[in-house]
């Protein structure tokens, strides 16, 4: 599976807000997972802050939404999780968390 990751803002800052677009593809054979459409970790630089959510917006399409708010002023490595005709797929990403000035 390829998967593209947005955010909205560009730049996440602490303590607001994120929208995190994930698209994948191909989407074909695409299942729930464990109840979800897909499970996300998202961890700290430091290890102190761990999240762990599931989508706001899902249908089993192409585009699925989580709605995140980074607690601090990190670099954050993401692992989200989708099922494909049985196979479960881990793609991970990094993003870096802005301090709000």
């Amino acid at each position: 599976m390829d998967v593209e990751l947005t955010t909205d803002p560009p730049q996440p800052i602490a303590g607001m807000k994120t929208l995190l677009f994930f698209h994948v593809h191909p989407v074909e054979g695409f299942e729930k997972y464990i109840g979800a459409w897909v499970h996300m970790l998202a961890a700290s630089d430091d290890l102190i802050d761990l999240i762990h959510d599931h989508s706001y917006i899902a249908d089993g399409g192409p585009q699925l939404q989580f709605n995140i708010i980074f607690p601090l002023a990190h670099t954050y490595r993401l692992w989200v999780q989708f099922q494909r005709k049985g196979v479960i797929n881990t793609a991970e990403f990094t993003i870096p968390v802005a301090e709000l000035k």
